[in-house]
């Protein structure tokens, strides 16, 4: 779904796919790339042409909670082009809703990112992005929550995905958003 452009803060870029590449485990035979590995492409490269010194990869159904959130992270580890947190506690190796890469890691990224043989569907996306920080300097850091649960709303700084509603509602009622007038 594409968000409503009239109420897009004009701080913000949209840039869309031309369809819908559709979920890695669904992916038709011999088509390498899922969306979300396709998004993740078309952000990197429109970052890097406009010279932005970072790009951010927030994925659908994420939320970020947090002064500063992003710049806490790029202070605390300013020697990484690539800053992925961990994927502890979860199914997968990496949290892949939430990640930077510096302007100067974008063309090793996508250069380590699109080497892997394997599609989307063989090799999940979460395993190439740890395969990535492999490639070059990385730093894979303990961020809560993510995928992780229970979560504790009034930790000051975390981001997370895949939340319920009632989940939605308690973060909702942290930050200060009334989702009651969104529905």
């Amino acid at each position: 779904m594409s968000p409503d452009f009239k109420t897009l803060s004009s701080r913000l870029d949209y840039v869309r796919l031309e369809q819908n590449f559709g979920h890695p485990a669904r992916l038709p035979p011999g088509v390498q790339y899922c969306g979300a590995s396709r998004e993740v492409l078309l952000g990197l490269i429109y970052c890097y042409v406009n010279d932005f010194d970072y790009a951010v990869h927030v994925e659908q159904g994420s939320l970020l909670k947090g002064e500063r959130f992003i710049e806490r992270i790029i202070e605390a580890n300013p020697d990484a082009d690539l800053i992925v947190p961990s994927g502890e506690r979860t199914p997968q190796p990496t949290g892949y809703g939430f990640f930077i890469v510096s302007r100067r890691g974008i063309p090793g990224f996508i250069k380590s990112y699109t080497d892997f043989p394997q599609t989307d569907a063989k090799l999940s996306v979460e395993r190439k992005l740890l395969a990535v920080t492999e490639t070059m300097p990385s730093a894979v850091i303990n961020l809560k929550y993510g995928r992780q649960r229970p979560i504790d709303f009034q930790t000051s700084h975390f981001f997370v995905k895949h939340m319920v509603l009632r989940e939605l509602e308690a973060f909702c009622e942290v930050v200060g958003y009334d989702l009651t007038t969104q529905r």
